[in-house]
């Protein structure tokens, strides 16, 4: 027999009826999207940790509860305890005997409809108190209440829920309609195709209106909506069926932009860092696009993002932007040692809102002592030749006149040893910067710098003017774990000369990469990248030691020490390249929602050419890589080996950082 809302009523006497609030009580969260109960429990408060009763007293009454006719370690046994008041108050001790009876009657519905929510629709649930059985409709409860009364002062008042579960509905084939004034697709049925015939559980029908919701959000509609579920039980079947009835709503464009909160940034800032200016296609994404890009400005705290509830007059959707702003001043440090690049600390303070509108002056200073310099002195003896360091200013003034221009000024003075040269110098850089979406900008500016280097070349006293032009493309889906995209960055900067350096210089670098998730929930990605760059205009010894290139590390050609593979002069010194080629190609599986195995492998070479010398061998190194996945990243760890390694190269190396290598 197939009948609406036939539910049975609970044991001993109950007078509970399947009326319609309670047929419709495991789908009620299906309106308001809400998750089960037990997602409301990340402290352990409802489950099995809760904290054990207080000893008995003669002002409260402290009770034992059991579960009776459930699992002793299953999911069915945490989704009951999870919502029963008797549970969450067990370190809370009533009063008296009528509280804890309250307390009990309280759960009675609570513990059916739990059962109910997770398929049990013919579930039976009792609760006794100190021997007494309670009923729904009150009768009992002064004789419960008298019964457990009798413990006080002397024992736990025993409370003990009875649970008769019964056998496990499963959905019946899982029915959905579209009504819309306007066209709209169907949905297509693989959202909710794994309804049917699964057990009849609310969140599974919860998360198949998510998914119908979520596919008609990305087509465009911002107000889709779905009727109340109509679940009709059929006992005899054990089955529950229920048609969905989704009405999708108008397709709209994004259009007004208000923004609010923030008062102490100027709004046009705000709206500069907001790429809708095409009026695009509503989407749920496009909400996080803008709230990753507001997010980018160092002013700004927090980011709320989201639609209006109504649609403009123009038909498009109205989007709030509520933003909060961050404390203007930040003091901060950081101590660091590597057994290959010594110690080294670092301080700095910023004030990210200047002038009102999200001005960042950021001054730092930065110190270092490396174990051995060029001349390759005996570590363990210390070195004031060896030491090095870098004090720099630099500010940011974003959306010049609510553009997206942003100015960028940098000053900065240096004192750079490493095993390949030393360097003093000092550096000015002036540049514009225009954004054209998120990650996507083209700057150019001004530099000038003035140095002295001492390599094995010997001494070279310079200075540089020179025009940089840089740019970045970027269309992955994840900045710091991509599964899907590329990166393409460039930079290229004629520069003129003087003193000890050639007359005209040609600084060139480009970087690119490319992502490719290889299964439709991106737990095998491939990924590859390539790097370049040259220097033409002037011998390799004419060319500051700073500016030349070098391979090696944890970002370049893992196996080998940071900027190690470079070319040598007869003494076995580096002295660095005109050119640079380097690639690297990974394989990312992720074993389990945090854990990931990559292996990869690495090549490239710096040239004394000033394009990168096919003829000559490339270094090679190889390796495994583990990969915790964080909220804000990945955690690397890298185990490399180079397999061309030289004499004096160790045979393994370890890298830790945070993000992907590329």
């Amino acid at each position: 027999m197939r009948h609406a809302m036939p539910f049975a009523a609970p044991p001993g006497g109950c007078a509970r009826v399947a009326s319609v609030r309670a047929g419709l009580l495991a789908f009620a969260l299906l309106i308001g999207c809400a998750a089960p109960a037990q997602a409301f429990d990340p402290f352990g408060w409802f489950g099995g940790d809760a904290k054990a009763p207080p000893p008995p007293t003669a002002t409260t009454l402290p009770y034992a509860l059991t579960f009776d006719g459930l699992p002793a370690d299953d999911d069915l046994r945490e989704a009951v305890s999870a919502v029963s008041v008797l549970k969450r108050l067990t370190p809370e001790p009533p009063a008296d005997g009528l509280d804890l009876v309250r307390r009990a009657e309280a759960d009675l519905p609570r513990l059916t409809d739990a059962l109910w929510g997770q398929g049990y629709y013919a579930a039976k649930v009792a609760i006794d108190v100190a021997g007494e059985r309670l009923t729904l409709d009150g009768s009992r409860q002064l004789v419960a209440a008298r019964a457990a009364e009798r413990a006080r002062g002397a024992s736990l008042a025993p409370v003990r829920v009875v649970a008769a579960p019964g056998p496990r509905y499963v959905f019946a084939p899982l029915r959905v309609t579209v009504t819309s004034a306007g066209p709209a697709e169907a949905a297509p049925e693989k959202l909710y195709a794994a309804v049917s015939g699964a057990p009849a559980m609310s969140s599974a029908l919860i998360a198949a209106a998510d998914r119908i919701k979520a596919h008609y959000r990305r087509l465009g509609h911002p107000y889709v909506a779905i009727d109340d579920p109509e679940p009709v039980i059929d006992h005899v079947r054990r089955t529950v069926s229920v048609t969905l009835a989704v009405r999708p709503g108008p397709r709209a464009r994004i259009g007004a932009v208000h923004v609010s909160g923030g008062e102490g940034i100027s709004a046009a800032v705000i709206r500069s860092f907001i790429y809708t200016d095409d009026e695009l296609m509503f989407a749920p994404d496009r909400m996080s696009d803008i709230r990753r890009s507001v997010g980018r400005i160092e002013a700004v705290g927090s980011v709320r993002v989201q639609p209006r509830a109504t649609l403009d007059t123009d038909g498009t959707v109205p989007v709030e932007v509520q933003v909060t702003e961050r404390p203007r001043h930040v003091l901060g440090g950081a101590a660091r040692y590597s057994t290959t690049d010594g110690p080294g600390a670092s301080l700095y303070w910023a004030n990210r809102n200047l002038f009102g509108g999200a001005e960042r002056l950021r001054l730092s200073a930065d110190g270092f002592y490396l174990p051995t310099s060029f001349r390759r002195e005996a570590r363990g003896s210390y070195d004031p030749n060896n030491l090095g360091g870098r004090v720099e200013a630099s500010f940011l003034k974003p959306a010049l006149y609510g553009s997206r221009v942003d100015f960028l000024a940098d000053a900065a003075l240096s004192r750079t040893a490493t095993e390949a040269y030393v360097s003093r110098l000092a550096n000015v850089t002036v540049a514009l910067r225009r954004r054209f979406a998120d990650r996507t900008w083209l700057q150019a500016g001004l530099m000038g710098e003035v140095g002295h280097t001492r390599d094995a070349f010997g001494r070279l006293n310079y200075a540089l003017v020179g025009l940089p032009v840089s740019g970045n493309w970027d269309t992955t889906d994840n900045e710091m774990d991509p599964t899907e995209g590329f990166r393409l960055s460039g930079s290229v900067m004629p520069a003129y000369g003087m003193g000890d350096i050639g007359r005209f210089l040609l600084v060139s670098r480009l970087q690119a990469s490319a992502y490719r998730a290889l299964d439709s929930e991106a737990r095998i990605i491939l990924a590859g990248r390539i790097g370049l760059g040259s220097i033409s205009g002037g011998a390799i010894g004419a060319i500051p030691s700073n500016w030349r290139f070098f391979a090696g590390g944890g970002g370049s050609i893992r196996g080998y020490e940071y900027r190690t593979v470079a070319p040598r002069d007869g003494r076995g010194l580096l002295i660095g390249g005109r050119s640079l080629l380097e690639g690297s190609l990974e394989a990312r599986f992720r074993v389990t929602e945090t854990i990931g195995v990559v292996p990869f492998i690495d090549a490239g070479a710096a040239f004394g050419s000033s394009l990168p010398d096919f003829g000559e061998p490339l270094r090679v190194g190889v390796g495994v890589g583990l990969r915790y996945h964080t909220a804000i990243g990945p955690i690397r760890l890298d185990l490399a080996t180079p397999l061309n390694r030289r004499r004096g190269e160790k045979p393994v190396a370890l890298y830790i950082s945070l993000g992907q290598a590329f």
